[in-house]
């Protein structure tokens, strides 16, 4: 509950802060007058992103005492707009492919002949998420500028599958493996993500209007992956650490 509160609290100062910009055009200077660093720039910014994307699935386990969850790398890409209304500040949003996988794990011992035998299984969840984040982006130095990102983010869960094996009790030889689709069921998934976004980053700018960008952001999530349906229910959580790199063109 107290995620969701966060989270809400969290989408009215966005909202607030963006509506209070007032975008503005083009502002005549006098001549020979620079622009300081409350003036506006106007300037957009398209670019282009891939992203290492490294998952970690947050969820109690209850009774499951044998089983952990295993955080997986996976490949982000997508495409991103800035506006720039002052020289320190930058408007972001964009629309990014993020694998958000796990593994979960089941490690178990049983006896043989009386000696211990360690078996460890598990089945891989891939989820594939659009997400569509909405970021300031403060900007301090000259040539090459250093960025802190502030924000938050909603995505949609789009699709998934699940590879593993299913072992039959006590036979370590005779395990099933599978490899599937999953099969969304709208009384349970809940296929919509909303939640924090942070990072740092750098910009350098190479060409006319050309740059490269490496940043590290941090996709906290504050909605539950499930429906709370039951008595029972426990929490499925994601948060999603990416090291990015891309280029942009200014307009």
């Amino acid at each position: 509950m107290k995620k969701q509160y966060l989270l809400l609290l969290v989408l009215l100062s966005l909202s607030t802060g963006l509506f209070a910009q007032t975008p503005s055009t083009n502002v005549q200077q006098p001549a020979g007058s620079g622009q300081g660093a409350e003036a506006v720039n106007g300037k957009w910014t398209v670019g282009v992103s891939a992203a290492a994307a490294l998952n970690v699935h947050e969820s109690g386990l209850a009774y499951m005492k044998n089983y952990s969850y295993i955080p997986q790398l996976g490949v982000s890409y997508g495409v991103d707009v800035r506006y720039q209304p002052f020289k320190w500040l930058w408007l972001r949003t964009g629309i990014y492919r993020t694998p958000k996988n796990y593994v979960l794990n089941q490690a178990d011992t049983i006896y043989f002949n009386n000696s211990p035998l360690e078996i460890a299984r598990g089945e891989l969840a891939r989820n594939m998420y659009l997400n569509v984040p909405f970021m300031a982006d403060l900007s301090i130095g000259k040539k090459v500028r250093y960025h802190l990102f502030l924000g938050g983010y909603v995505g949609y869960w789009y699709g998934g599958s699940r590879m593993g094996s299913a072992m039959p009790l006590m036979l370590a030889s005779g395990s099933a493996i599978y490899d599937e689709h999953y099969a969304f069921d709208k009384r349970c998934d809940n296929r919509f993500e909303a939640g924090l976004n942070y990072g740092l980053g750098l910009s350098i700018p190479c060409f006319s209007h050309f740059g490269i960008d490496v940043n590290m952001l941090w996709y906290y999530g504050l909605t539950d992956m499930q429906k709370n349906t039951t008595r029972q229910h426990i929490p499925h959580y994601n948060t999603t650490f990416l090291l990015q790199a891309g280029i942009t063109y200014t307009l």
